[in-house]
């Protein structure tokens, strides 16, 4: 691919095809945020295409859901095949597209294919037919799992691709149909990957792409022919869809929000590690992970070795151009750039102190910032920045001793995502696991990195209890009652003389 081609939208991906636009629609154009003067991909958002999508989804689920799960996994396997050809193709426009340094954006590209492995072979035992014996007198019976029918799937920027296809391939392996509403931040990417699909020969509708902005995914949430809605991204967007469902009661609701990690680095830990995985978690994708670490809480004890290391070392990251594999490329946009600025206005209001500032570098034609550290006067509840999502390589700095301050402090963020501890002691490890509110612990590794071989979610404002990674077949299928006569026994029948005259 030539990296400053600009590439000219199929338009939308329904039925089977790709269909250029009809009726009302809206122009679009998306810049790299890695150099603003590359014109990535110019498309069409149409509210029209969103009843076709849905109708193709809806027409196409009963003969997909009767399939029996070998043909199934076919399409699937075959999928993953052409996940392998197209990798270096959808990891350099990934790059282009969202900024994400090439060696980034080939490590989501590879998980794609494992993804479906591991769903094949780990998730989907967890859904199957399960048989019962002696249920009551006379009878058998078993738990069956089906498919719950079309799934609208909002998909975020920062994992364009990995992210949405934890849920499509859950979702499609359990019989269900799909559509996709990519973010309107990485059309392109995603155009690219419902190729693939077309490649491998789905059935017309079991796979749909539409492209566009909040009013083509409130519409399509707002259908009857819309039987779940499986989201990524911020708090703010799933509260908003969680409101608009009120009234649709029937419909399944999966949300993986925003996190606002902490790592606890305490005085028996091995301060090596413990620095170069809390950098890692907090600055890697310019921190725009869920996963990343935003609060470190450390001990007393060990701050001034810890800091010693981890400063300067935050201060030689390589940021730049993604070609470049640096480890840092841009924040995603104008609005990020802002965002940031607005943040450190609030650190002077408060009278924090500034252990690393961070900029905007501005020698660079793209939105870069580098890495942020600061140390408030003490913890604040109505401040924004030490209580909610930045998507910023931003990191604010806690100093503690007594271990229940430790726990109080991560406890008192509003999101239960990730925690990270290090520590050499096990009983320690395990006292803070218990205490905090959290859906993903990792003991001595930095908060980022999860394992589709793991379940993957959050409390509080991170989740609806509702995980992805290995658990999201659960989400894609209902569990449903199957009883029968069990003609092997020889009980009596419920109806006996008493119930009969003489």
């Amino acid at each position: 691919m030539k990296e400053k081609a600009v590439l000219k939208s199929k338009g939308d991906y329904i039925a089977g095809n790709f269909i250029k636009e009809f009726g009302k629609k809206k122009e679009c154009t998306i810049f790299s945020p890695a150099d603003l003067n590359d014109k990535v991909f110019s498309f069409s958002s149409c509210l029209d295409h969103v009843e076709p999508a849905l109708e193709a989804a809806s027409r196409a689920y009963p003969s997909w859901s009767s399939l029996n799960q070998e043909e199934r996994n076919g399409y699937l396997k075959k999928l993953a095949l052409i996940y392998q050809e197209k990798s270096e193709e959808m990891a350099v426009l990934i790059s282009r597209e969202v900024g994400k340094p090439l060696w980034e954006s080939q490590m989501e590209v590879r998980a794609l294919s494992q993804k479906i492995d591991i769903t094949l072979r780990e998730s989907l035992p967890l859904v199957q037919d399960t048989s019962l014996s002696s249920l009551k007198s006379g009878a058998k019976g078993k738990i069956a799992y089906k498919s719950r029918g079309v799934f609208l799937v909002l998909g975020p920027f920062n994992f364009p691709l990995h992210l949405p296809n934890g849920h499509i391939i859950s979702a499609l392996a359990t019989g269900n149909t799909v559509i996709f509403k990519a973010s309107d931040k990485s059309p392109a990417s995603a155009e690219k990957w419902a190729e693939c699909f077309h490649l491998a020969g789905f059935p017309k509708g079991v796979f749909n792409l539409i492209q566009g902005g909040a009013d083509i995914a409130q519409s399509l949430i707002g259908s009857p022919l819309l039987d779940g809605v499986l989201f990524t991204g911020s708090y703010g967007v799933g509260k908003n869809i969680q409101k608009q469902m009120e009234d649709q009661a029937q419909k399944i609701l999966a949300l993986e929000m925003g996190g606002k990690n902490s790592s606890l680095v305490w005085k028996d830990a091995d301060v090596k590690t413990a620095v170069y995985e809390v950098l890692k978690g907090a600055y890697l994708t310019s921190g725009q992970r869920c996963s990343a670490c935003s609060r470190l809480i450390l001990h007393k004890e060990i701050k001034e070795e810890f800091l010693s290391c981890f400063i300067p070392l935050s201060k030689k990251l390589s940021i730049g151009h993604w070609r470049d594999n640096p480890f840092m490329g841009p924040v995603i946009d104008e609005k990020a750039t802002e965002s940031f600025e607005a943040v450190k206005k609030e650190v002077e209001e408060e009278q924090a102190t500034w252990l690393m500032l961070g900029e905007r570098l501005s020698h660079l034609n793209g939105y870069y910032v580098s890495p942020s550290l600061v140390e408030p006067r003490k913890y604040l509840s109505p401040s924004f920045y030490q209580n909610e999502e930045l998507f910023l390589p931003f990191l604010v700095l806690y100093v503690v001793e007594e271990e229940e301050e430790a726990i109080s402090l991560i406890n008192q963020s509003a999101y239960g995502l990730c925690l990270s501890v290090f520590s050499q002691e096990e009983a320690f490890a395990k006292r803070v696991f218990q205490k905090s509110r959290i859906g993903v612990f990792h003991w001595n590794l930095g908060t980022n990195g999860a394992s589709s071989r793991l379940p993957f979610g959050g409390l509080g404002k991170s989740g609806n209890d509702r995980p992805a990674g290995l658990f999201s077949v659960y989400t894609c299928t209902t569990p449903v009652a199957w009883m029968q006569k069990d003609f092997s026994t020889e009980e009596e029948t419920f109806f006996d003389k008493r119930f009969f005259k003489d």
